[in-house]
């Protein structure tokens, strides 16, 4: 039949498969779709021959061009794989064809898109797809939720043919299906709507695409239409790849592929600076310690008691007897804020660093919370750097900062004695009321004092402190806080200031 041009020759529908219209030809005309070399494995086959498609063309009127576009071929690479040859994690089906239960029955027609399986949707009926060797029976109706997911996915799929970032978007959405598959069970990921239908009528999951997508349209539905949507939102896609990540490392029958496989592409946008930024995107050895760094500090919770209450707003080390070098003060804030995360609650973003700066009453964010609350995981160095605040924090008894901060936020008589302990040491010298509120803060919070400016005056007054002098000072604190934090009504009674006692109450040195 080659070169023959055939008397009937209905016009390709929109998208049409063009093996769809050889076969509608063949019908029409009386013959055998073998007449026109379409055979069972033909149809089934990765790709289109050349000289089946030089056949085709001939028998309907079409150019070799216009014959080509109907056929998968005309999308990259990086969506459908090599012709003729299978290439792993494509979207191309493993030697299957879709067709739709509603509308191939009644019009002969089923689309070239329905050949990959990012497509398991006819949004006409609209319908799941079905093979035709294997029908699934239980077909619910999508709703309007993945009938729009879908267009979406479709008009994507379009655009990849000039647009490479869009073929790229694609293949990301593969590597996360990839991901989310492998751990996927009845409850995760959290599906609504018609998804969570479909996933509830199967009875197997299709768990490996690391080599090709499933051949089953139901298989495929319940994740290329939620990981599509979890793609377009970045919260949704963090946590998902999140989850996603924790699972399959947790497994131990699943945690080779942690390391086999390339994430990187999963999280394109997360780097707020930009590439410059010299922090990468995806970094399987930070995330892998920050489940580790998180599983110990549940640990030490459970087994001391310790809380995000117990952390000070400044990561102080063991010989630092009142603030840090000024170059290391930054970091050590943000050692604090992350530790505060971490122990605060299993959930880490940016949501959750906002209310630990609260809590610790420190501004700004850097590279070591980014991290943490982009995503990211922990730096090697920062997460030794936890572990030896949590140590320093069980050492000393589990101090409550947080307390701490709401007595001595306002204290007026504590601090004008103790400014009167200063001047005794220092009668010639004149110590500012401010500078002595300063220290207080800044020695028993272990935190930044709210202005910068106002940490050098109490530097100096602490570098004339002997240790005898210390000791006192931070006795009479210790016995303020004692009775400021004294379970005695009659005490509560005769407060008459936030955090501050009546001198009839308390003295200091009493």
């Amino acid at each position: 039949m080659t070169g023959r041009l055939l008397p009937v020759r209905p016009e390709p529908a929109r998208g049409e498969d063009l093996y769809s219209l050889a076969e509608r030809i063949a019908l029409m005309n009386g013959l055998h779709p073998a007449t026109l070399g379409l055979t069972p494995n033909t149809v089934v086959r990765r790709s289109v021959k050349p000289e089946v498609i030089d056949r085709l063309a001939a028998a309907s009127g079409l150019s070799r061009a216009a014959a080509k576009a109907m056929t998968i071929e005309v999308y990259p690479r990086a969506v459908v794989g090599r012709p003729g040859k299978p290439q792993p994690r494509s979207w191309r089906l493993p030697s299957v064809r879709w067709t739709c239960p509603r509308c191939t029955p009644r019009t002969g027609i089923y689309l070239r898109d329905w050949q990959l399986a990012l497509h398991p949707l006819c949004v006409t009926c609209p319908s799941l797809l079905e093979r035709p060797d294997d029908p699934w029976a239980d077909a619910f109706p999508p709703d309007r939720r993945a009938v729009a997911t879908q267009r979406r996915i479709a008009e994507t799929l379009a655009m990849s043919r000039t647009r490479p970032w869009h073929a790229q978007k694609l293949r990301r959405l593969y590597t996360l299906i990839t991901l989310v598959a492998f751990t996927a069970d009845d409850e995760w990921p959290l599906l609504l709507g018609w998804e969570a239908e479909v996933r509830e009528a199967l009875t197997d999951r299709y768990r490996d695409w690391t080599q090709e997508p499933p051949g089953q349209p139901a298989h495929a539905a319940v994740l290329v239409l939620e990981c599509s949507r979890a793609l377009e939102d970045r919260q949704p896609r963090r946590r998902l790849v999140q989850e996603g990540w924790e699972r399959l490392s947790g497994d131990p029958a699943l945690a080779r592929y942690a390391q086999r496989f390339d994430w990187n592409g999963l999280l394109p946008d997360i780097d707020a600076d930009g590439p410059s930024s010299g922090i990468p995107v995806w970094d399987v050895d930070a995330w892998r310690r920050y489940r580790d760094l998180a599983h110990e500090l549940e640990d030490v919770q459970e087994r001391t008691g310790l809380r995000a209450d117990h952390v000070p707003a400044w990561d102080l080390r063991r010989g630092e007897m009142f603030a840090p070098s000024e170059v290391d003060r930054a970091q050590r804030v943000e050692v604090a804020v992350t530790t505060h995360m971490l122990l605060a609650g299993p959930v880490h973003n940016e949501d959750t660093e906002r209310r630990s700066r609260i809590a610790l009453g420190v501004t700004g964010s850097g590279w070591t919370t980014r991290r943490l609350a982009y995503g990211r995981g922990v730096a090697a160095q920062a997460a030794n750097e936890i572990r030896q605040l949590v140590g320093v924090l069980v050492e000393d008894g589990l101090v409550d900062y947080a307390e701490r901060r709401r007595h001595l936020a306002e204290a007026p008589r504590l601090a004008r004695r103790l400014r009167s302990l200063f001047q005794s040491w220092n009668p010639e010298a004149s110590v500012p009321l401010e500078a002595v509120e300063t220290w207080l803060w800044v020695a028993m919070t272990h935190s930044p004092p709210a202005e910068g400016f106002l940490l050098e005056p109490a530097l100096e007054l602490d570098r004339r402190l002997d240790p005898e002098r210390r000791l006192m000072l931070h006795q009479a604190v210790g016995e303020y806080l004692k009775a400021v934090t004294r379970p005695d009504p009659l005490v509560a009674d005769r407060r008459d200031g936030a955090g501050d006692v009546d001198a009839a109450s308390w003295e200091v040195g009493a």
